[in-house]
């Protein structure tokens, strides 16, 4: 819903520069019915605190989840609640690339819950990854418009770190995971 919603209110003005990055800010996070942007935002941070199911469901078998598993989630929550609270422009990055892959993640993991095991997690961690850099490289024109200051700078500036560091732990994962040569069974 958050993926849909957030894609139907910015891609029809996703070519207007002076919509995207306004010089005169709030266009995007006002909240004052103009925009959905606030309340997807909010209803956005609170699935980052759902999320915390995927590390309970681990826990609850056994197994320790690995560290970019717990540090994703705790991270994104941390993040998004600092992007919902300051109103920073460049939430809606966060809003339309996230959700777009979670939507795909569950997906898949619904598929194989019921038996289903499509062959595409491998390129899955790689939209991950495109989705940190694309964001990264789309938010970067903010920290240049004069009226991102104070929280809302600090709270671009948290993401743009949180995501740097997730680019190199979801890379080491992928290698670990998807080109790490496997053992011949014998």
């Amino acid at each position: 819903w958050v993926c849909y919603e957030t894609f139907a209110f910015v891609l029809p003005r996703a070519w207007e520069w002076d919509f995207i990055y306004s010089p005169t800010c709030n266009t995007l996070m006002v909240d004052d019915g103009s925009s959905p942007l606030p309340a997807l935002s909010y209803f956005f941070y609170l699935s980052k605190i759902y999320e915390f199911l995927d590390t309970w469901i681990v826990l609850l078998k056994g197994r320790k989840p690995i560290f970019l598993q717990v540090f994703h989630h705790i991270g994104a929550v941390l993040i998004m609640w600092a992007l919902t609270q300051f109103r920073t422009e460049a939430t809606w990055l966060f809003l339309s690339l996230n959700s777009f892959i979670h939507t795909l993640m569950y997906a898949r993991y619904a598929l194989t819950v019921v038996g289903i095991h499509p062959p595409f997690k491998s390129l899955l961690t790689t939209m991950q990854l495109v989705q940190f850099v694309v964001g990264m490289g789309l938010s970067a024109p903010y920290f240049f418009i004069e009226c991102l200051t104070g929280p809302a700078f600090w709270a671009l500036a948290c993401n743009n770190t949180y995501v740097t560091i997730l680019v190199f732990l979801f890379a080491d994962f992928f290698k670990k995971n998807y080109l790490a040569k496997k053992p011949k069974k014998e």
